[in-house]
């Protein structure tokens, strides 16, 4: 909801006639304010997130690595009380399209280990579990439930198309029926691989193939540039050093940088699959958080005016924080307020306040 501090009639004029004595066209007003509830209602509050995982027979140990340190991820949505939706699919769903497989339960959201050919692994279950919400009753189970669903295991195809997987796990008829990405939420993608990425362009989208990925996401997403609402991350391999340390234990894999260039193409975070998965995935959830908790504002305000308050309490501007913890930041490009650290990101139903002087009239 917004507030509006009105101008008195006569203050106005005297603004206005002024103005015109000097030719300019436009002139200060008094300070305005923007106010939101971090609610369903008013201001977004709910992420859809996709995990891309890579299951070619070099990738055991980094599914490993991913299901231990999840915890770093969930705490902050937790902590939030965020509305969040978690489905799973593998670098080879592609394979339900013709010309491949073309057998669509290699496409189905992941609850389970699926061999070469898309048929069940003898010796794993289903979680019964193929999209992840808080609902899912108590902590403990969700990580067990994500332990499950993210150890999609190593018996996939060695042709490994996570963007193509991605396109094809979120457009398949077989995936419809768990209507998994809403149409107001904030959608984040994660691509964990130790392989480049081998798919084709996205289908009815020109440019490069990972353009092409871009522009099916914006489309998907009706959202683009600074409205964006959508992320791709990426955990991979991102310099020789870590292809060195994993070809030490297995051979044949490569530098990720098709899931790197699509994650910097649209905000997110890359992050090596060599790294600190505890801090790396925490950066991801902090970086997913940051985006789809961003405030729009009504006017554009001097920077230099702005007051941002959290349920009554200021928050520290993130360039001036003594403790370099994170803070609010305007974004020109959006006119709008991001906040950052897990200190700072409001969590849900949580009001927020921001103050600030316009830059002139009509702006």
């Amino acid at each position: 909801m917004r507030t509006t501090k009105l101008l008195p009639i006569i203050w106005l004029s005297t603004l206005f006639l002024a103005n015109c004595s000097d030719g300019s066209s436009s002139f200060s007003l008094l300070a305005d304010s923007d106010s939101f509830q971090q609610t369903s209602g008013t201001v977004n509050s709910k992420v859809d997130i996709l995990w891309v995982i890579d299951n070619s027979g070099s990738m055991e140990s980094s599914q490993t690595n991913l299901t231990n340190n999840f915890s770093s991820f969930i705490s902050g949505f937790v902590s939030k009380n965020l509305d969040y939706k978690m489905a799973f699919t593998t670098t080879d769903a592609y394979r339900a399209l013709p010309g491949y497989l073309n057998k669509p339960v290699c496409a189905e959201f992941r609850d389970r280990v699926l061999d070469l050919s898309c048929n069940n692994v003898s010796g794993y279950s289903a979680s019964g579990y193929k999209i992840l919400t808080p609902t899912v009753p108590g902590a403990g189970f969700i990580e067990n439930v994500f332990s499950h669903n993210a150890t999609v295991g190593i018996w996939g195809n060695g042709n490994e198309r996570g963007m193509q997987s991605m396109h094809t796990a979120l457009t398949h008829s077989i995936n419809t029926q768990y209507n998994f990405l809403r149409d107001d939420s904030f959608f984040a993608v994660i691509f964990v691989s130790d392989e480049v990425d081998s798919s084709t362009a996205a289908p009815g989208f020109s440019g490069s193939t990972v353009q092409s990925y871009v522009n099916f996401l914006d489309n998907l997403t009706n959202s683009t540039g600074p409205l964006r609402r959508y992320s791709a991350n990426a955990i991979t391999i991102m310099d020789t050093t870590c292809l060195n340390q994993l070809n030490t234990s297995f051979g044949g894999r490569s530098l990720g940088t098709q899931y790197t260039s699509l994650a910097g193409l649209t905000d997110g975070l890359s992050t090596s699959l060599c790294g600190n998965f505890a801090t790396d995935l925490e950066k991801i959830a902090d970086g997913i958080l940051s985006l789809a908790t961003q405030f729009y504002l009504s006017r554009i305000p001097i920077e230099a005016s702005i007051v941002v308050s959290v349920n009554g309490v200021d928050v520290p501007k993130k360039s001036t924080n003594p403790l370099g913890d994170g803070g609010w930041e305007y974004i020109a490009a959006s006119n709008s307020i991001k906040f950052s650290g897990s200190s700072y990101i409001p969590p849900k139903d949580a009001v927020v306040n921001v103050d600030y002087d316009p830059v002139a009239y009509g702006q």
